[in-house]
């Protein structure tokens, strides 16, 4: 080896060394572009698209739809997709605060996700215990995948959309290390029903 090629390889090493030694400090200066992290939440229709919600709904008859959830958050996530039933006056999750909706938790899903991936299932449903007196719609049970449940939630006559409507609530909770539990992850989806029961 020739003196001025032993020379450039202990330069180099010198610089490697040097760079390997301040890297810390240029990390905080050099601030390279940083991805956005975030999860998606979906809800389509029976034909897998964003259509054909099931809306007009009778007690006993059986309807569906697709939930979706997406993982950019950089890593495996664990995900809890919460299924809630409401009526027209119960309030949606409060987004600017942070805070889930009220209401009981009817179903969920758990689901684990690495970092790109995507979940989706069929979410099917049914009232299937509901009564009718003087204008006021009480729905007894709903019914999700196979699994029944005693929501006892009533729902006035609503002349503007000519029905009694309800609502079903899909909320994104995210695991949280710190916590040591699932907290709300600020995202969810609805679905509107105008629920009628034959004579």
């Amino acid at each position: 080896m020739r003196l001025d090629e032993i020379r450039i390889c202990y330069w180099l090493s010198c610089f490697a060394v040097l760079m390997v030694i301040l890297s810390p400090t240029l990390a905080i200066v050099v601030k390279l572009p940083v991805r956005e992290r975030f999860s998606e939440l979906w809800i389509v229709g029976a034909g897998q698209e964003a259509k054909d919600y099931p809306f007009k709904v009778t007690v006993n008859e059986t309807y569906n739809f697709y939930l979706g959830v997406g993982n950019y958050m950089g890593y495996l996530e664990l995900y809890r997709v919460d299924i809630k039933f409401g009526n027209q006056s119960d309030p949606f999750p409060d987004i600017a605060s942070g805070n889930p909706s009220g209401l009981n938790t009817s179903y969920e899903y758990h689901v684990a996700l690495r970092n790109g991936e995507h979940w989706n299932d069929s979410l099917e449903f049914s009232i299937s215990k509901a009564s009718l007196e003087q204008n006021v719609l009480l729905v007894n049970e709903l019914e999700i995948n196979g699994y029944t449940f005693d929501v006892e939630k009533t729902a006035i006559w609503s002349s503007q959309d000519e029905g009694y409507i309800y609502r079903i609530f899909v909320e994104l909770w995210i695991y949280d290390d710190s916590l040591n539990a699932f907290a709300f992850h600020n995202r969810f989806v609805d679905v509107a029903l105008n629920v009628t029961v034959p004579f």
